[in-house]
């Protein structure tokens, strides 16, 4: 008793008698099989998805790799890299360390990109919008800057260089890349409800304004990574230390001189800063 075993268009067929390979059956192919006479399966493949996953095409790639290259290309990543999967041109997928994939031949046109993602760890500007179409998320680091903004590129800790405004997108193995993001754009910090004493050992209730602006990140970054808490303590500490030396009627009296000398306190300090 015999049956016709036909594979679809959009299939292959991987045949096995007793368990052994025996043949891939490609589109088209129509075989006569005798079931009774020996244990005979066909593994129908379908190579529409992207990637194809089946337990079969992965135990046969240990044994009959060069089968498999036959019909598949595969992306197989070390342990650092990733790889990027192009099918008829556009980016389809993206794929971690230390894994394996298998994509269509006979469908598409295939083209595979593996990557050191230690080495060559800032992805190139074209593939940043189509990585984040992806939603890569967990092997990328995506970082926007506005108009106004600068960034600081970090790996392992150690900077790297400054980023202009416009989209970045970094692979991330094991939050190496960090990013610290400064706003250029003049900002006001308050210093509200401060309880200070003057010289004569009289109690206020003081506030201060100021405006201020990043003019330097780097210098910036190595002083604080909590702008606006580093601003507010010294802002907090120099207001203190103005009225401190002066009586209440001169604090009644002077309040631009105040102002003065806690701007000639604070200035140079900042500016050295960044």
């Amino acid at each position: 008793m015999y049956k016709t075993i036909r594979i679809a268009e959009t299939e292959i067929g991987l045949l096995y008698r007793d368990n052994v390979f025996q043949d891939v059956l490609t589109s088209g192919d129509k075989r006569r099989v005798a079931p009774l006479v020996s244990s005979t399966v066909v593994e129908r493949i379908d190579l529409r998805p992207l990637p194809v996953r089946n337990a079969r095409l992965d135990t046969l790639y240990l044994t009959r790799a060069n089968v498999v290259r036959d019909h598949f290309a595969v992306a197989d990543t070390g342990d650092t890299e990733v790889a990027l999967v192009f099918a008829d041109g556009k980016l389809v997928d993206l794929i971690g360390p230390g894994l394996r994939r298998f994509y269509a031949k006979e469908l598409y046109d295939i083209e595979i990109r593996v990557i050191d993602a230690i080495a060559d760890f800032e992805v190139p500007q074209a593939l940043v919008a189509p990585l984040a179409k992806l939603n890569a998320g967990g092997l990328v680091r995506f970082v926007n800057l506005p108009a106004s903004y600068v960034g600081l590129l970090y790996v392992d800790g150690e900077f790297q260089r400054q980023l202009a405004p416009g989209h970045y997108a970094f692979f991330d193995l094991g939050a190496r890349v960090t990013t610290q993001l400064y706003d250029l754009r003049l900002q006001t910090l308050d210093v509200t409800g401060q309880e200070v004493l003057t010289k004569d050992r009289i109690g206020l209730r003081a506030n201060v304004t100021a405006v201020f602006r990043v003019a330097d990140p780097v210098k910036a970054a190595s002083v604080t990574t909590d702008l606006q808490d580093y601003l507010y303590r010294e802002l907090q500490f120099s207001l203190r230390q103005v009225i401190g030396t002066r009586t209440l009627e001169e604090v009644l009296g002077d309040k631009q001189g105040i102002n003065e000398a806690i701007a000639g306190l604070l200035v140079p300090q900042l500016e050295d800063n960044g």
